[in-house]
């Protein structure tokens, strides 16, 4: 303990030797400060962004798609060979396969099969490290469209980017979003770029012939109600069983019908004279094929053209991102937006500027009641942007992000550091107002204040390091929070012992002079007259 209490002592000795240096060269002081945090702020590229980092709960799925129109057994075959390539690599533990069920249900073509990994300390590689070896092992099974999907966090496990097209007819829609999956197909970093309207069904398309329809006298929606009563069915009453139990009586026509082209051809249409004739004779029916769904927001319909990231953070291909989006050729009504995680990064990154700036306003507000001064404040919230060195360098470090949870670490630390800079002025304060001059009480005060702010810092640091080292599985996704923490504690901590007294200075400076020219306090301690 004594070896520790001299360690300490000579720390002390050496900081308070460090403040009165800096105090004699308070320009050089702050300007190494300044290059310090402008040059941090070149870090950001270097970090990324996104909105929050993946974690590792073990588990990936791969959907793959056949020709429209294929057979449940087809769409089977193909997912057993799916299955039988992710089973040779060692990281996969079980596979579960299911056809046209859950979300995405679009179609018996559809298939999707989840994925089970062995436990994080049997592998190397995370769910986010398998999708690349994993999409090019599939290359060799044809006929199939694979799309691999990974736990985002609170985001889920959809498409990272994701843009949405926004018209009336689908025809252009089609065109546009084309055009834009090729745009991001040539963006590096993405991979399984696809568009909503690749999910489709087979359908029989009736293509009314508009010319001898009105020779006929049969119009568009006599034709739409004949087929929606014969092929969707209509409920015309009900029927009382003898037992008591009561059944709606629905026409409909067979299901052999129903699947017979040459039969739906002969259904009989009802001019306006009265007259029945065959759907065939004012319409042509042929084979076609249909979106699996139709999605519509403001009564418009849309279309969606995701992609997935592979080796890059949202963040990098973001800015491509919304250039291709740029680029597009949009007639008339049609609009693009972005969704998925661009769309949450865009919201969180809004409400953590808010937050913060709240934080600096609440600050300040608390600082200048507690001083009795407007100026001080600004000295001691010097330590802010301090701290944001440490984080950039803390999050570059720890390999993590820009995201959701280290603008949380940021706003935690706000506090913290503003504590340290709070002692070291409060202490200078007191020992000023015992007549000691304004320099001499800086070095001071940091020398008896150095112990208790390091100890607290340190105690936080410390307190931070399991979660950092992310010592307990599923404890990675908070591992950016504590990146932020203790790289902000630590440069700030660092810098606010040396910018803040040096700062101090200049608002005591500034003070003296804007003094003049504003009314000076009565003395409610003088004698009355």
């Amino acid at each position: 303990m004594d070896r520790f209490d001299r360690m300490f002592e000579a720390l002390g000795g050496a900081y308070g030797r460090l403040v009165r240096a800096s105090l004699r060269h308070r320009y050089l002081t702050l300007l190494v400060a300044l290059l310090s945090f402008v040059g941090s702020v070149f870090l950001v590229p270097l970090i990324g962004a996104e909105f929050a980092p993946a974690t590792d709960d073990g588990t990936f799925s791969v959907r793959l798609e056949t020709p429209a129109g294929s057979s449940i057994d087809h769409t089977a075959a193909k997912a057993r060979q799916v299955d039988a390539v992710l089973r040779t690599f060692p990281e996969v533990e079980r596979t579960y396969a299911t056809i046209n069920s859950g979300q995405d249900a679009s179609g018996v073509n559809t298939a999707t099969v989840q994925v089970q990994m062995v436990p994080a300390e049997e592998r190397v590689r995370t769910p986010q490290d398998m999708t690349e070896p994993v999409r090019e092992a599939l290359t060799v099974i044809p006929g199939i469209d694979v799309t691999l999907g990974v736990s985002a966090g609170p985001g889920g496990s959809g498409s990272p980017v994701e843009v949405t097209l926004t018209g009336d007819s689908f025809e252009v829609l089609g065109g546009i979003a084309d055009d834009l999956a090729e745009r991001l197909r040539g963006i590096d970093g993405l991979a399984d770029v696809a568009t909503s309207l690749q999910d489709v069904e087979p359908t029989l398309a009736v293509r009314l012939d508009r010319d001898a329809a009105n020779d006929l006298g049969v119009s568009l929606a006599s034709v739409g109600d004949s087929l929606s009563t014969l092929l969707g069915g209509q409920e015309v009453g009900d029927w009382t069983a003898p037992d008591g139990r009561n059944y709606a009586l629905n026409v409909q026509l067979p299901e052999a019908i129903r699947d017979d082209a040459a039969s739906l051809g002969s259904l009989p249409i009802a001019t306006s004279g009265g007259q029945l004739i065959r759907l065939d004779q004012v319409a042509e029916l042929a084979p076609s094929v249909g979106p699996s769904e139709i999605n519509r927001q403001d009564q418009a319909r849309t279309v969606t053209v995701t992609a997935n990231l592979s080796g890059k953070t949202l963040g990098e291909v973001l800015p491509q991102v919304n250039a291709a989006s740029a680029a597009l050729d949009l007639p008339p009504g049609y609009r693009v937006a972005q969704g998925g995680e661009a769309e949450q990064l865009a919201e969180s990154g809004q409400s953590a500027l808010v937050a913060l700036g709240l934080a600096v306003v609440f600050i300040y507000l608390v600082l200048a009641s507690q001083f009795g001064s407007f100026l001080q404040p600004f000295a001691i919230m010097m330590s802010l942007p301090l701290a944001l060195i440490g984080v950039l360098l803390g999050l570059l470090i720890g390999g993590s992000t820009l995201n959701i949870f280290s603008a949380i670490g940021f706003i935690m630390l706000m506090g913290l550091v503003v504590k340290n800079a709070i002692l070291l002025v409060d202490n200078a304060n007191q020992r000023v107002r015992e007549g000691t001059n304004l320099y001499d009480a800086l070095v001071l005060a940091g020398q008896t204040r150095f112990r208790p702010i390091v100890m607290t810092t340190l105690a936080m640091i410390f307190g931070m390091l399991p979660l950092a080292l992310n010592l307990h599985e599923g404890s990675g996704q908070n591992a950016p929070m504590a990146h932020a923490v203790i790289g902000g504690l630590i440069s700030s901590t660092l810098l606010t012992l040396v910018v803040v007294p040096v700062a101090l200075t200049f608002m005591d400076a500034l003070g003296r002079r804007v003094a003049r020219w504003f009314p000076q306090a009565p003395d409610h301690g003088a004698p009355a007259e």
